[in-house]
């Protein structure tokens, strides 16, 4: 329809919503928390679990689910030259790790090659189509909520389903009997696995696309992750020798089968560890896990908006298509201001932090694309140094008024836990969601200058930083008046100034 009226000239908007997002907004539901669904139960013979059909469905309260059963996997292949090639090199064993809601673990191994062993984990198969058909048995049978895996995405499922169909081996572990789904970009970075009735997870990237930014490690491995946020490293193995072991001395497979059981063991903690944060920017942003970890920043925010705009009753602009992408890219901002740290090692320093800078700026001074150049205060305040910007001062406007929201509920937030703290309560799930509203909130500015988005403002953006360098370098004029000597300032994140006084100087 949108096609039709759009050759007649009118301009559609929403029309690219994914359905699924536009059916839990639309009826206000938010996924992983409790829902009631008013109807009856039926007969499908295609469903391995009993079929409810639904006439009404409605929240019923936003209480997380208490407790899911995640099932763990991690592959090892075979490989002659590090390469991968699913064509090629048989998977030679698939570890599993799994957590009911009761805490019960599930530990096991499969492989294809026989030896003397005393793994009480360890199940050895005939063959590798042995190996695909116990694998795809194993899940079938554990039944987890969610399965998951260390970029499963992009290796452990795309792998296993290329080698399944090889031997026309149908994987069919969807609650419907529905085939895996790797789409259309396996063994991609950036491709995505849909498994029907079962929440798949993707570790990997939830770290890279949202969690990874507080980490102190650069790298993004299992190994270092793991060590970061579990305290435990991966098993130490040659992968490298795998292939000649198998080949030549496949009595040394003890300790591979042991690193494979360990990694699908540091997936699964992890997944329990991460699962409360992924379910509060699940319930922040309205929609499904499987989506959420899945988007950048941009995507997060955007979609953020798109939920308040409901509330908002404003209509979403459409995306920009790829002539004005294309124009956007060859847009820019001035930056950050930065003094020069100077060199040399100093003591009674004072640093001056400035809390979540760009978006209390974003607020404060009502930066948004509808308040830009209001014909109401033309003769009000201008951004500094951009005579030609102003911002509206008489209305709070959607963007900046959603965004202050953010802000003061962290705010709210942050008290409560240390409340909480003192009482000696638990708040892991107060701090996960303290997490996700300071990812959003300090997204918003680099949202606004980013070429593929629906609100996009390149001047919104300018006048962000313009502020931000305004203030930066107000605070170090004061404190140089205040005889401090600076030795450093920028307005980057973190937004900071350091000072050092001197011996006239005064804290």
């Amino acid at each position: 329809i949108s096609k039709d009226l759009q050759e007649a000239g009118i301009e559609c908007y929403e029309k690219d919503i994914l359905f699924i997002h536009r059916y839990v907004r639309d009826v206000g539901i938010t996924p992983m928390t409790l829902v009631k669904a008013i109807g009856s139960y039926g007969k499908e013979e295609s469903l391995r679990i009993p079929a409810f059909f639904a006439e009404k469905i409605e929240q019923e309260s936003k209480e997380v689910i208490p407790k899911t059963k995640i099932l763990a996997i991690d592959i090892e292949t075979y490989a002659e030259k590090k390469e991968i090639n699913p064509t090629k090199n048989p998977i030679l064993m698939v570890g599993f790790y799994g957590i009911d809601e009761q805490g019960n673990e599930f530990r096991k191994v499969i492989t294809w090659r026989r030896f003397e062993h005393q793994l009480d984990y360890l199940e050895i198969v005939q063959d590798e189509v042995d190996l695909l058909r116990r694998c795809r048995d194993i899940i079938i049978k554990y039944d987890p909520d969610i399965i998951t895996g260390y970029f499963s995405d992009g290796f452990d499922f795309p792998y296993i389903k290329t080698r399944a169909d090889k031997y026309n081996i149908l994987f069919d572990i969807g609650m419907d009997a529905s085939e895996m789904n790797v789409g259309t970009r396996a063994l991609a970075r950036d491709g995505e696995c849909k498994i029907k009735g079962i929440l798949h997870i993707d570790i990997f990237k939830f770290v890279r696309n949202i969690f990874g930014r507080d980490l102190k490690t650069d790298s993004l491995s299992l190994d270092a992750v793991s060590e970061e946020l579990l305290g435990h490293k991966k098993h130490v193995v040659n992968l490298d020798e795998l292939g000649h072991t198998w080949d030549q001395e496949p009595e040394k497979l003890i300790d591979f089968c042991a690193y494979n059981l360990h990694d699908a063991h540091l997936t699964g903690k992890l997944c329990q560890l991460l699962l409360p944060d992924m379910i509060e920017f699940t319930k922040l942003i309205g929609l499904p896990v499987f989506d959420i970890i899945r988007m950048r920043f941009s995507r997060l925010v955007e979609s953020y908006i798109m939920k308040r705009s409901m509330e908002f009753n404003v209509i979403a602009p459409n995306k920009p298509g790829d002539h004005e992408t294309g124009q956007r890219k060859e847009e820019s901002v001035e930056g950050a201001f930065v003094l020069e740290p100077t060199p040399g090692l100093y003591k009674d320093l004072v640093v001056f932090d400035f809390r979540s800078l760009y978006p209390t700026i974003i607020t404060a001074h009502n930066i948004g694309p509808e308040g830009f150049r209001c014909s109401c205060c033309l003769d009000k305040e201008h951004v500094p140094g951009k005579e030609e910007y102003w911002f509206c001062q008489k209305e709070k406007k959607f963007l900046p008024n959603v965004l202050e929201e953010l802000i003061l509920r962290r705010v709210d937030l942050k008290r409560l836990i240390k409340e909480e703290k003192a009482k000696g309560i638990n708040t892991k799930m107060l701090e996960a969601r303290s997490y996700a509203l300071k990812i959003l909130a300090n997204s918003f500015y680099g949202y606004l200058g980013f070429y593929g988005a629906r609100w996009y403002s390149i001047e919104c953006a300018a006048s962000t930083t313009a502020y931000a360098r305004n203030y930066i370098k107000q605070t170090i004029e004061k404190a140089q008046a205040k005889r401090f000597k600076v030795v450093y300032g920028d307005s980057l994140t973190p937004e900071r100034t350091i000072f050092i006084k001197d011996n006239q100087g005064e804290v």
